[in-house]
């Protein structure tokens, strides 16, 4: 599904809107400078994968607005964020020197902000072998 990036912040397309064209023809013509918008939260999880229930409403000043884009984004429910993400752990976090082996995976909170589902980890150290 597609998404709107405005300021490195994600959100969902309003209702009848699904373009960034149509979203940019919108906005212009708006009288009122502030559009409702539904947030996507990054909190529990990282871009493009996202869990359905994660998203507030707020309101966005388009006069304040840098940069807008457009990204392909696939959303989840928890359930499924969370199996994903424990198969992840369990092929590349053994061998970090970051991962504790005493480490219960059923606590997931510690991988969230790390680690994709498409199971790549910026933090990923390997242990050297010696």
């Amino acid at each position: 599904m597609k998404a709107l990036v405005i300021d490195l912040e994600y959100y969902y397309y309003p209702d009848e809107i699904v373009s960034i064209e149509e979203f940019v023809e919108c906005a212009g013509n708006c009288t009122n400078r502030f559009v409702k918008l539904r947030q996507i939260s990054t909190e529990n999880c990282i871009a493009p994968y996202f869990i359905d229930t994660d998203v507030s409403d707020c309101y966005i000043n388009l006069n304040l607005v840098n940069k807008i884009s457009e990204t392909e984004i696939f959303v989840l429910t928890k359930k499924e964020y969370d199996e994903k993400l424990t198969e992840c752990v369990s092929q590349i976090c053994n061998d970090c020197i970051y991962f504790k082996e005493d480490n219960e995976r059923e606590d997931l909170n510690g991988f969230r902000d790390k680690l994709d589902l498409n199971c790549h980890c910026p933090f990923k150290t390997l242990y050297e072998i010696e």
